[in-house]
């Protein structure tokens, strides 16, 4: 428990390491919480995720301003990435992402895509991003926090069916995994999950 929330947070990569990130602060009433896919097509995205997690212990009120301020190929190494970077509490979540990584609060009805309005291109470290806010008031079920890995490869619908029967998060995350996961046991790419109830 965090802050009187259940929390598990899970990092698979598709090979090795890979370059997905993820972190949660308890920060007392409320989690920061940061997810970030670094770009394997630009080099160094791996360190530019990194960069984008590690600044989630200077996160301030505007998380606008903390995920722009990222914006700069000097202050994410060189690489570029996704992020999402939120203030999770009991009355309400705030936060700023760019990308296709995603925030979804997820329940009995569906889900509620709370990064569906943000800009995939360019990149947090390209210099050029354009960063999105978002904000839902009072809140219940699951908020997700999720790379393109689970996103672009799982059925929403499976995604809502997985989260209702799994009591305990951490299975639930394993379990959002292995929807994604190939014929072969690999990954199509990397996968980085949070899970807050």
């Amino acid at each position: 428990m965090k802050a009187g929330f259940e929390v598990a947070t899970l990092v698979v990569g598709a090979r090795g390491a890979g370059q997905d990130r993820a972190a949660v602060i308890d920060a007392g009433a409320e989690l920061w919480i940061a997810l970030a896919d670094g770009a394997g097509g630009t080099g160094g995205g791996d360190v530019a995720a990194d960069a984008v997690v590690a600044s989630l212990a200077t996160i301030g009120n505007d998380l606008l301003a903390h995920v722009a301020a990222l914006d700069d190929p000097r202050v994410l190494g060189g690489g570029q990435a996704t992020a999402v970077v939120l203030r999770v509490g009991a009355g309400a979540i705030v936060g700023a992402s760019v990308g296709d990584s995603v925030a979804w609060l997820v329940g009995a009805d569906g889900i509620v895509e709370l990064t569906g309005e943000q800009r995939r291109k360019p990149l947090l470290g390209s210099g050029e991003a354009r960063v999105t806010p978002f904000e839902h008031g009072a809140w219940s079920g699951t908020l997700l926090v999720a790379s393109d890995g689970l996103a672009s490869y799982v059925r929403r619908a499976d995604v809502v069916a997985t989260l209702a029967a799994a009591g305990d998060l951490a299975v639930a995350a394993q379990r959002l995994v292995e929807l994604v996961r190939l014929a072969s046991g690999g990954l199509p790419d990397d996968v980085s999950i949070v899970l807050v109830r």
